[in-house]
């Protein structure tokens, strides 16, 4: 017997439990990765450069940008097309909405 009064169990049979309480955790990383490529698309090269993926929840993609003069100008006059090109992009990840701001990174 283990500790706790329980058999020993297989290192395969732990593994296996492990990877299926992580698979939520998984599932959300290949959602926001999806969102990350399809804002490097939508946004192009060069704006992708001064921009990071933060944070993506409820539908929010959530964008860092590495200079407030930029970070406002993307939400006072670029955040519908940019947000139509990431809709575009992002299949089978739901992005209803675009959150501009300002971060060092």
């Amino acid at each position: 017997m283990g500790p706790e009064g329980r058999a020993p169990r297989s290192v395969g049979s732990v593994m296996a439990g492990l990877m299926r309480r992580g698979a939520p955790l998984a599932r959300t990383h290949a959602r926001i990765e999806k969102a990350r490529r399809a804002w490097c698309t939508a946004a192009g090269e060069e704006l992708a450069g001064h921009t990071r993926v933060a944070s993506l929840r409820t539908g929010t993609l959530t964008v860092e940008v590495d200079s407030a003069p930029l970070c406002h100008s993307l939400a006072a006059f670029e955040r519908d097309r940019l947000l139509a090109k990431v809709l575009e992009a992002a299949q089978g990840v739901e992005v209803h909405s675009l959150r501009f701001r300002h971060g060092a990174f």
